[in-house]
């Protein structure tokens, strides 16, 4: 669990004793506790949010940085939702809209111990939640196929493709970035959507 740094710590500590140390640490670990409007959200929701999305990162690079050597890189994955309007989830959006401060600030605080801390904001994955058929992902999908520019999901290995490159040796010169993955649904408007707002407006 995450949100409790005790296990955190038991965890890296096995860890250690097995490898000797930890080169990579991937922040993944996350939940989407509410499908509710801000004015009908809970306390206990956003609390829900925020401990395991938000306090569960600080958690492991609180738990992971002492034992990395010099060259090594974290990643957290972020969302997409962490920098647009998110209606109905608000309590998701905000637990990973602080991640970009808990990124930035390690990054520089991380640096001189030669550790890179990235982040990675993806747009709508293609996961087995996604594939739910729940009303807020039939919302996501209609999205992505109107707005974004391939019109599709991103497949998770193109994520980790990302978060590979990340880790390597390739890119040690960038720390403290976002890098959004999303399709190009934050780039501008797409032909389909304009198409489609033209087509609207001619009926």
């Amino acid at each position: 669990d995450v949100a409790r740094e005790d296990q955190y710590a038991a965890a890296v500590k096995q860890a250690v004793a097995a490898h000797g140390h930890i080169d990579i640490l991937v922040n993944n670990a996350g939940v989407s506790v509410s499908n509710e409007s801000i004015l009908d959200d809970s306390d206990a929701a956003y609390l829900r949010a925020f401990r395991v999305n938000t306090l569960g990162v600080v958690h492991g690079i609180r738990c992971v940085a002492p034992v990395m050597p010099e060259g090594s890189s974290i990643i957290t994955i972020s969302s997409l939702s962490s920098l647009l309007g998110a209606p109905l989830l608000g309590a998701y959006a905000a637990s990973k809209a602080a991640l970009a401060a808990v990124t930035r600030t390690s990054a520089l605080e991380l640096a001189p111990r030669g550790i890179r801390v990235n982040e990675v904001a993806p747009g709508a994955i293609r996961t087995a939640m996604n594939d739910s058929g729940a009303p807020f992902v039939e919302r996501e999908l209609a999205w992505v196929k109107a707005a974004g520019a391939f019109g599709r999901m991103a497949e998770p290995e193109e994520i980790a493709a990302v978060v590979h490159f990340l880790a390597s040796d390739d890119c040690q010169m960038i720390t403290g970035q976002t890098l959004v993955v999303d399709g190009g649904l934050t780039t501008g408007p797409s032909l389909g959507l304009l198409d489609a707002l033209v087509e609207g407006d001619n009926q």
